[in-house]
């Protein structure tokens, strides 16, 4: 049952998100269901994990672009890739947090991570995208 409800609430939170009448619809529902509306997929159903997977890998690639457009100068921090007009918005995690990332100059290593759901750094529930290189 649990399985036929998320793909449902999936489904049906893309569908009326984009047509503005989610909280009209179904928004009693899902405050029932999970306690509060889907935005961007069913977080409760592992849709904040695929949410994170892919905004990783993204990332990864502003910031080598960013690392390219700077010969091979690392970003400070997330803000230098609106700064420099690779991305429009600063994000952050389904759960809040920010995303954090480290560059290996030299070998062109890229890893961006979230600290999940916990929201605490060195868990076991942190998302990290595969370091990318060139």
């Amino acid at each position: 049952m649990v399985g036929f409800a998320c793909t449902w609430l999936t489904a049906a939170s893309s569908l009326l998100a984009a047509a503005g009448a989610w909280e009209v619809a179904v928004g009693e529902f899902a405050r029932v269901v999970v306690d509060a509306p889907f935005s961007q997929g069913s977080f409760a159903c592992g849709g904040g994990r695929r949410h994170v997977r892919r905004t990783t890998r993204q990332l990864q690639a502003h910031i080598r672009m960013y690392m390219m457009q700077t010969q091979d100068q690392c970003p400070a921090s997330l803000a230098d890739l609106v700064d420099a007009g690779i991305t429009t918005r600063l994000r952050r995690d389904p759960w809040g947090g920010s995303y954090h990332f480290t560059c290996n100059v030299a070998s062109r290593e890229v890893e961006v991570c979230s600290a999940g759901p916990d929201g605490a750094w060195g868990s076991d529930d942190d998302i990290c995208a595969e370091k990318a290189g060139p």
